[in-house]
């Protein structure tokens, strides 16, 4: 092989570049927008009565606030589907929260209890900044699942 021949995986790699794969484009762009909504930057919540003496302020990131009340909420027989945090100037002002529950649960006790836990998690991981309104709706029935 003469010295200026480039080698077989360049040469290969450059064939690849010229030579177009049909549907890469949709496909390519359906990846880049999966990466765009998997990829957001949290939002910082405040926490605590405000300031310090120093003038610090503690924050929790809205996605740390979901894991949290997922993990109580997921403790009965329901799960949660999805919240949704109405936030202005990082304060939270309302909570929904989507509740998945099995085939012939009572959902307003379930739901009742749901807002209980959620106003508990808010409370003690917010302080007093998370005394705010929460809304419950059922969103799914899993008829799958026996209830005791």
């Amino acid at each position: 092989m003469a010295m200026n021949e480039s080698s077989p995986l360049e040469r290969a790699t450059r064939a690849m570049r010229q030579q177009e794969q049909p549907g890469w484009v949709e496909l390519s762009q359906s990846i880049r927008d999966a990466v765009e909504t998997t990829v957001r930057r949290g939002v910082d919540l405040r926490a605590g009565t405000g300031p310090n003496e120093r003038g610090s302020t503690v924050a929790v990131a809205d996605r740390v606030l979901r894991l949290m009340l997922r993990d109580a909420i997921n403790l009965g027989r329901s799960s949660l589907a999805g919240a949704k945090m109405q936030v202005e100037e990082g304060r939270i002002v309302r909570l929904r929260l989507d509740l998945a529950c099995p085939y012939g649960t009572d959902m307003v006790d379930e739901a009742e209890q749901a807002r209980a836990v959620a106003e508990a998690t808010l409370v003690s991981t917010l302080g007093p900044d998370g005394d705010v309104p929460v809304d419950v709706h059922v969103v799914d029935v899993d008829v799958d699942v026996d209830v005791e």
